[in-house]
């Protein structure tokens, strides 16, 4: 589990985030002649049974010339990078739930951690108004060399215990699958595949700890909506789909049976 330090009546971040930021990935195409990176989204580390796994969106993989996994070094102030194909991805079987993952072995010279099952928060135990935050990587805006994801904020706005459409705009619509919600905060390109967290809660305790904060789900996508009168312009709508840990858990399932 993890926790906050509550220190002068306030909970300290630092500590969670440092080794938050660490489960987090970066996905995106690598050029090697110009040795630039084009970021398509992000993506998170879990541990289920006895291994462990990149789960991200699976738009973010399809996307992708031939996708590549970057983390931080645990030796240098720099991000470091392995390739994968897409072949060795695997797609959530229902094929409109959009999630991808696969095994990741954690080599010894990278700084990353994975989450663990105790840390999941599941559907049913969510509530429509609880706050929550969100790391990853929009528009590849880390400082330096050495991947810092972008914090940011919201809370619950929807959930979806059944599968549910609805219209957005004049034309488009949106199919939501079972138990999947909607997060009133501004999701943008690159943070497709980023873990979602609910925010601490605070305990009054005699050592002064917070329990939580715990993984919810992964980000989807931002919501567009059509502007009237055109097909192909959007607005965003200031929303995001995310899908909760219990669909995730079946893809962690369906990956340990293939």
């Amino acid at each position: 589990m993890f926790f906050y330090l509550v220190r002068n009546n306030s909970l300290d971040m630092s500590h969670f985030l440092s080794e938050t930021n660490k489960t987090i990935v970066q996905i995106g195409d690598f050029d090697i002649l110009n040795g630039r990176v084009q970021v398509l989204g992000s993506g998170v580390i879990l541990n289920w049974g006895t291994q462990s796994f990149v789960i991200t969106a699976k738009h973010v993989i399809e996307k992708s010339k031939k996708p590549s996994i970057f983390v931080n070094s645990k030796f240098n102030n720099r991000s470091i990078f392995f390739n994968t194909t897409k072949d060795q991805w695997i797609f959530h079987r229902n094929g409109s739930v959009d999630l991808a993952g696969k095994p990741l072995q954690i080599r010894d010279n990278v700084d990353v951690r994975a989450i663990d099952e105790k840390d999941f928060e599941y559907f049913d135990d969510i509530q429509i108004g609880n706050d929550v935050f969100y790391l990853g990587f929009p528009f590849n805006l880390t400082p330096g060399e050495r991947l810092v994801p972008v914090y940011r904020k919201g809370c619950i706005a929807q959930k979806f215990p059944n599968e549910f459409e609805i219209s957005i705009g004049e034309y488009r619509k949106i199919t939501f699958t079972e138990k999947q919600m909607i997060i009133d905060a501004h999701v943008s390109k690159g943070n497709s595949g980023c873990p979602v967290f609910t925010s601490p809660r605070f305990k009054s305790t005699r050592n002064g700890t917070s329990t939580g904060p715990y993984l919810i789900g992964i980000v989807r996508s931002h919501i567009e909506s059509d502007i009237k009168g055109s097909y192909n312009l959007k607005e965003h709508s200031g929303l995001g789909e995310i899908y909760s840990t219990d669909i995730i858990v079946e893809l962690l399932n369906q990956m340990i049976e293939t």
